[in-house]
C-alpha cells in the first residue's frame, strides 16, 4: 500500500522490487600525478591531491593487473584496515622494476629474504642448465 508523500511522490512501505545484480567492482583511477614510494615498511603514495600509505604489517593481499590500459600497468593492495583495495598506477616499461621492488620489500618486512634468495639461486641454477 502505497501513502502519498506530496503531489508526483509516495511512499510504499514493506515493498521493494527489481533484482539484485552483482557486478565486479570496477577499478578506477582517481588520480594519476603522484609518487608512489616503496620502503622496506610500507607503500607511500603521494600527490597534490592525493596521500595513502599501505602498511605491510596490515596487508592481506598483493596482486598485478596489466589491463588497466594501453600503456599503464597496476598493482593493488589489500590491507586490512580499509574495506576496498586501492593501488597505484606506472608505465608498463617500469613494470618488471616496480614488482620486483615491491616483492623484495614485502620478503625484507616479511623476514623471509633468505628464503627468497635461496628460491632464485634455485631458480637460476634450473635456467642455467638449459
Amino acid at each position: 500500500m502505497g501513502y502519498r508523500v506530496t503531489r508526483g511522490v509516495s511512499y510504499r512501505a514493506g515493498a521493494h522490487e527489481g533484482t539484485y545484480v552483482s557486478r565486479p567492482e570496477v577499478q578506477r583511477i582517481i588520480d594519476s600525478d603522484g609518487t608512489a614510494i616503496i620502503t622496506t615498511h610500507r607503500v607511500v603514495y603521494t600527490s597534490p591531491n592525493r596521500n595513502r600509505a599501505w602498511e605491510y604489517a596490515k596487508t592481506v593481499d598483493v596482486f598485478h593487473s596489466d589491463t588497466v590500459a594501453q600503456d599503464w600497468r597496476a598493482s593493488y593492495i589489500t590491507v586490512s584496515n580499509r574495506k576496498k583495495t586501492s593501488g597505484f598506477i606506472y608505465r608498463r616499461g617500469f613494470a618488471r622494476s616496480v614488482r620486483d621492488r615491491l616483492v623484495l620489500a614485502l620478503a625484507i618486512a616479511d623476514g623471509t629474504l633468505e628464503d627468497m634468495v635461496v628460491a632464485l639461486k634455485a631458480e637460476k641454477a634450473e635456467l642455467e642448465r638449459f
